[in-house]
């Protein structure tokens, strides 16, 4: 039993840290995109950004599932 909670406990502190580091590229992926969107010749890199930003979203979303399904299982 113990054993098993450490490993879910572990298993969710490294869906906590994968979420962070997703933040982190998020914020850098907004702030690129802003950057280049000043001038219209990068309309093909921004749009490529913006997709990147879109599954950094999606990916995030997935870690909140995760974690939400780890913390049933400690319980």
């Amino acid at each position: 039993m113990k054993a098993n909670e450490r490993q879910l406990r572990k298993a969710g502190r490294d869906v906590e840290r994968d979420r962070r580091e997703l933040e982190r590229e998020e914020k850098r992926l907004e702030l690129e995109i802003k950057k280049l969107a000043k001038s219209p010749a990068n309309k093909d890199a921004v749009r490529l950004l913006a997709k990147q930003l879109v599954q950094i979203r999606k990916q995030k979303t997935r870690t909140y599932a995760a974690n939400s399904r780890i913390s049933r299982m400690i319980v």
